[in-house]
């Protein structure tokens, strides 16, 4: 696991809803996203997270689905969110 990700999801976790596996999703703002549509727009997008997703193998039972096309997407580098110093412009 990424270092310094076990102390940000035990701060995050959803305990105190009875769902210590969960981890709590940013908000938008977190990202550097100011603008209310967007703001909106992701918000109806971004969810809680099980805890395990980052240390656990998923089992895939169904062999059926071993032949669907697979795309992988590999983080090299961590930096928490809230150490931006401005927001992103994706324009």
């Amino acid at each position: 696991m990424v270092p310094g990700l076990i102390d940000i999801y035990k701060k995050r976790t959803l305990k105190d809803h009875g769902k210590e596996w969960l981890v709590a999703s940013y908000e938008p703002r977190d990202w550097g996203v100011n603008d209310p549509d967007d703001i909106m727009w992701m918000k109806s997008r971004l969810n809680s997270m099980p805890w395990h997703t980052h240390d656990q193998k998923l089992r895939i039972q169904n062999i059926q689905s071993k032949k669907l096309e697979k795309s992988y997407i590999t983080c090299t580098e961590f930096a928490p969110v809230n150490l931006r110093k401005k927001p992103i412009d994706l324009e």
